[in-house]
């Protein structure tokens, strides 16, 4: 047992050790916590909504007067091509292919073949997201069968139109799509309101 001054010390340094924390280094983690929720990344922020904007879909307009002489005159011709329509989806289990189906049948699927004349229709919605539009799309046996005013149901407004080939040898698989509609003339800069991989895609070489 400890006695006098000895006794004295020993209690004096137990008192230090615990009523003397260290108040610099208190204030200097409080500093930081209310930096972090106090100061937001602006730049990021601004860039994030740049983005969604530069997504904003510009539709191509069909330069024919959608009218009850149109319909009348057109309407009987896309009446008789409706079983020939389907929606084209990609297939979600082989990366790379593509799908097609009846919308009246959509349980059942089928690998397309081809050339097909597509219209990409637009998302009334959601029109800053061109991705995962519905393309709707029918054979066509030449540049001139495409119909592409009647395929759209006669809409005025369209995300994108054209032709797309699937190959003969490995159905489903996507060689090519293009713009080519002179219906809808869409801009070949706005190629990803397709819906397709835009590195498939090919300039029209023949006059439409």
């Amino acid at each position: 047992m400890l006695k006098g001054p000895e006794q004295e010390k020993a209690v004096t340094t137990t008192i230090k050790k615990r009523v003397a924390p260290s108040k610099s280094n208190q204030e200097k983690a409080v500093t930081t916590t209310i930096k972090k929720k106090v100061v937001p990344n602006k730049p990021n922020q601004e860039k994030a909504a740049t983005t969604t904007v530069k997504k904003r879909v510009v539709p191509c307009k069909s330069n024919k007067v959608i009218n009850k002489t149109l319909l009348d005159f057109l309407g009987k011709y896309e009446t008789k091509r409706e079983h020939e329509r389907v929606t084209l989806v990609p297939d979600p289990d082989d990366k790379g292919k593509w799908l097609a189906y009846h919308p009246n049948n959509p349980a059942v699927k089928f690998s397309p073949t081809g050339y097909y004349a597509y219209t990409t229709k637009l998302d009334e919605t959601n029109p800053e997201h061109p991705e995962g539009k519905k393309i709707v799309a029918w054979p066509i046996s030449g540049h001139n069968d495409t119909f592409h005013i009647g395929l759209s149901s006669f809409s005025e407004k369209l995300a994108y139109a054209g032709e797309v080939l699937f190959s003969r040898k490995k159905p489903g698989n996507l060689v090519h799509f293009d713009s080519a509609s002179g219906t809808y003339n869409p801009k070949e800069q706005h190629k990803e309101q397709a819906g397709f991989p835009v590195e498939k895609y090919r300039k029209p070489d023949f006059p439409f």
